[in-house]
């Protein structure tokens, strides 16, 4: 008797097209074979590690050298698991590194697609919603798509139980070519749960948190996706009523006390 090959036995892949797909309500697309062109001095992707970027000496830490170091450790490794989780994301989160000198740190330049021209500096999500007449503003959808890739980024952080000294319009970069991509700016404003700041954060922050991260995203959000001020009834452009009415719900959460506001997670859901 001829025994049956390994063949025989593996596990059959399920179609693609399956209508239903274990613990998922509804199909997701899958864009992992998708690729977009490559942006000069851009987008860290997965042949392209952060450190490869130039750095910037930006001084030393508040902390003993022992504690420096073991603070520019953390952030190692966190970058490279953020990194590897958002893939090819356009998503840049610039941490800090080893400086030039025991005890100091360093912050990646920031790369030229998210810099204005004009004057030197990044372009961040408040030109987007306070500039009106400058050149290169998102549109309705781009907008979704900047306050998406926000959310991922911040996911990404708080999955490594890391959070920012504040998600606003001043510490996210963007850019629209050749798509849509954002970055942060102030990666030395990022801290470990239970561990320490390398810089300190502004007065107007509040108290970092976790769930200050969550505020301050509900807020940015409202600012991009409603500039008017006012969460309409109807769709949010790019969005069906059905995922308009879920971040309606979001925002209205996000009101609440501290402990009650919507995980990121949730606010993905919804985004799409």
């Amino acid at each position: 008797m001829v025994p049956p090959s390994p063949a025989q036995h593996a596990p059959q892949a399920r179609p693609r097209n399956d209508s239903v797909v274990d613990d998922q309500p509804f199909d997701l697309p899958d864009f992992s074979t998708v690729s977009y062109p490559a942006v000069p001095d851009g987008f860290v992707g997965p042949g392209r590690v952060a450190s490869e970027r130039p750095r910037v000496d930006v001084g030393r830490s508040p902390y003993s050298v022992r504690s420096t170091s073991e603070l520019l450790d953390e952030f190692s490794v966190a970058e490279s698991t953020i990194g590897s989780a958002l893939r090819r994301e356009p998503i840049t989160i610039a941490l800090p590194a080893a400086g030039s000198s025991p005890g100091s740190y360093a912050l990646p330049r920031l790369p030229e697609t998210f810099v204005d021209a004009e004057t030197g500096q990044p372009r961040t999500l408040r030109r987007a919603v306070e500039s009106p007449g400058s050149a290169d503003l998102p549109d309705a959808l781009d907008r979704l798509e900047l306050v998406r890739l926000v959310a991922r980024m911040v996911d990404g952080l708080h999955a490594q139980d890391h959070f920012t000294a504040g998600v606003d319009l001043d510490t996210i970069a963007y850019c629209l070519h050749p798509r849509p991509a954002v970055a942060l700016v102030a990666g030395d404003r990022v801290r470990r749960v239970g561990g320490d700041f390398l810089a300190s954060a502004p007065a107007t922050s509040g108290i970092p948190s976790l769930d200050g991260d969550r505020e301050g995203f509900a807020l940015l959000a409202q600012r991009l996706l409603a500039p008017d001020g006012r969460i309409a009834q109807g769709e949010i452009p790019g969005l069906d009523e059905a995922h308009s009415s879920g971040a309606r719900r979001l925002w209205a959460r996000a009101t609440g006390p501290d402990g009650t506001r919507p995980q990121v997670g949730e606010w993905l859901a919804v985004l799409g």
